[in-house]
């Protein structure tokens, strides 16, 4: 009964604690012992070719809003930053308020985006896919020389420009939040993108935004 019970135990602690119970088997020569020596190395063997086909094999290339990438319950993942950006740039593009600027295109600038997460995220995952897109559309420049908290994303643009820069007429600030909740083994995490667009001359909110993501699971997988 003693071996019997190593025996589970080691079929699962993987291959290599497995093999240093197989080897120690291999001291007896009792028919049973022996019997349970093939049931175990077979069980092994089994557990470890699953555990090969669930690794995912070799690296190789998936497109980033594809069906295959990585889904993480404890982090904000490519396809939720892509996701959540491209709600925020229709919701913005079909507002209208950008044509209130009184020169078109409407010049704006990034304020501060808070991430109050619990992980370390970088937020111009979020702010770029915007700024792109804006001035793709030709609704919106973006500028590059004047950060509240840092130094400008271009410092040579902004000591070359000083006072020759046109003021931004809009800023863009916001929120990342995270909201978790659980049920046994399964674990719900929401994170919630928030935005808003500030006229900067009255102090006001011309557009305002929000974004829910939503996962569950007890562990990471590859696919949605």
């Amino acid at each position: 009964p003693v071996l019997a019970i190593e025996a589970d135990r080691a079929k699962n602690r993987g291959f290599i604690a497995g093999g240093l119970f197989l080897a120690q088997l291999d001291r007896f020569d009792q028919p049973g012992i022996r019997q349970l020596r093939q049931d175990t190395a077979t069980q092994i063997g089994q557990r470890c070719r699953r555990s090969g086909r669930n690794s995912g094999g070799p690296a190789k290339y998936v497109d980033s809003a594809g069906p295959r990438t990585i889904v993480s319950v404890d982090e904000i993942n490519i396809q939720d930053w892509s996701s959540a950006s491209d709600q925020m740039i229709d919701s913005l593009l079909s507002s209208g308020v950008l044509e209130r600027a009184p020169s078109q295109p409407a010049v704006l600038a990034v304020s501060r985006i808070i991430n109050d997460t619990r992980t370390h995220v970088d937020t111009d995952l979020l702010t770029k896919r915007i700024r792109i897109a804006l001035n793709r559309s030709g609704k919106a420049m973006t500028t590059t020389t004047i950060d509240v908290l840092a130094s400008p994303e271009d410092p040579l643009a902004a000591a070359v420009s000083q006072k020759a820069a046109p003021t931004p007429f809009f800023s863009l600030s916001g929120k990342i939040l995270e909201v978790n909740a659980r049920a046994g083994d399964t674990k719900q995490v929401t994170y919630v993108f928030q935005l808003s667009l500030t006229e900067i001359t009255t102090g006001l909110a011309v557009w305002e935004d929000q974004v829910e993501i939503t996962k569950q699971g007890s562990r990471a997988s590859v696919g949605w």
